[in-house]
């Protein structure tokens, strides 16, 4: 509702919710497109079912635990019209809970084939520049329909975590590229949905967040 470009559309995947989620956005003023699965079919499958129903030769995404500051989407496609040579656009991600540290500023990817966050836990530079970034993360980021249509989408296997990186792994293999853009922030309580707490202390790991994400480091380098 905040944000200062307003021609977009809001499409809604409810991944099996158990709460009110659905009838929250039913009834709210975007009016978005709300597509209600009947169990949790994962991450990579929500997003590709969203991205079918939308009409926009641009796509972007967003967490349901990430909240956009009100030029996010705006410096987003400004980005997009100024770099036609560019396929994807990472968002600066900030901590929700500490909006002066990065989350991530981009993705890398290391000698041990593992993701790794650009500038994770550092505190924001005033210094910091837009750059070419090897990856993006899946948490807030904008791409172009064509990229997706070009990869089959998102490998809904992943089911969850690393699915972004598996999708943007592939565009830069086939010679796309993307960039940061430092604008576009967002604030991200990660985890949040899979993070569980039982007992009124700090949350605690999920067993089936550590076990997907074992899982799909393998999957990433087997691919």
């Amino acid at each position: 509702m905040k944000q200062s470009y307003k021609d977009f559309e809001v499409i809604v995947v409810d991944n099996g919710s158990q709460d009110n989620s659905v009838n929250l956005a039913l009834s709210h003023p975007l009016k978005p497109i709300v597509i209600k699965l009947e169990k949790n079919y994962g991450f990579a499958r929500a997003v590709n079912l969203g991205i079918e129903k939308a009409s926009s030769p641009l796509i972007a995404l967003l967490n349901n635990d990430a909240f956009p500051d009100r030029n996010w989407l705006k410096n987003l496609l400004l980005s997009a019209r100024a770099h036609p040579e560019m396929d994807f656009f990472a968002s600066l991600v900030l901590r929700a809970e500490e909006q002066e540290r990065i989350e991530s500023a981009g993705v890398s990817w290391n000698l041990q084939a593992r993701a790794e966050p650009l500038f994770e836990n550092q505190v924001l530079s005033p210094f910091l520049k837009n750059y070419e970034v090897f990856l993006a993360s899946g948490t807030a980021v904008l791409f172009r329909r064509a990229l997706w249509e070009e990869l089959g989408g998102f490998d809904e296997d992943y089911f969850a975590y690393l699915e972004d990186v598996g999708f943007f792994l592939k565009a830069r293999i086939g010679g796309k590229r993307g960039m940061l853009v430092k604008e576009a922030v967002v604030y991200h309580f990660g985890a949040r949905t899979e993070l569980e707490d039982r007992r009124g202390k700090k949350p605690i790991e999920s067993s089936q967040r550590v076990y997907l994400i074992s899982r799909n480091r393998w999957w990433l380098v087997w691919e």
